[in-house]
């Protein structure tokens, strides 16, 4: 199974393109740290399509961090000299914006930044049928009443 997930910061703005048919994409680099390491990052090459991409370069700037999932795609290409390499890049199913870079908020007409909201789980009341608390609730259903 060919499944990433990655979490780490832009290392520039996403810039939008499109395909010569017309579908809109965005390439971009995400810095990720290594795991058990203070000092070693690995800069990783991915893009965004369609929705994705509009949304990306919509709302993203350089060190936002972002989360993203998808799957690892390797382009092979040969030199004129022969000499064979390997591109290994991101192509993204998911993304989520984990935080903004501290220059990057939103401004409110009084210059101050703007915070976002604090996610707060909703719980509705359970409207579902209840459990019966004893065999004697299923008195009333016959055998052709069962789906099996």
């Amino acid at each position: 199974m060919n499944c990433i997930t990655l979490s780490g910061r832009l290392t520039q703005d996403p810039a939008l393109a499109k395909t010569a048919a017309g579908t809109s994409y965005c390439r971009f680099r995400l810095a990720v740290r290594r795991p058990y390491t203070t000092d070693k990052t690995d800069f990783i090459s991915c893009t965004a399509w369609q929705w994705q991409a509009d949304f990306l370069t919509g709302h993203a700037k350089k060190g936002d961090l972002i989360e993203l999932s998808g799957y690892l795609e390797c382009n092979q290409s040969e030199d004129a000299n022969g000499r064979k390499s390997d591109r290994y890049s991101v192509n993204t199913s998911m993304i989520n914006m984990l935080q903004r870079a501290a220059g990057n908020r939103p401004q409110t007409a009084g210059n101050a930044p703007v915070q976002a909201p604090q996610a707060t789980p909703q719980t509705a009341p359970y409207s579902g049928p209840t459990r019966p608390r004893d065999m004697s609730d299923f008195s009333e259903i016959g055998n052709d009443d069962l789906p099996f």
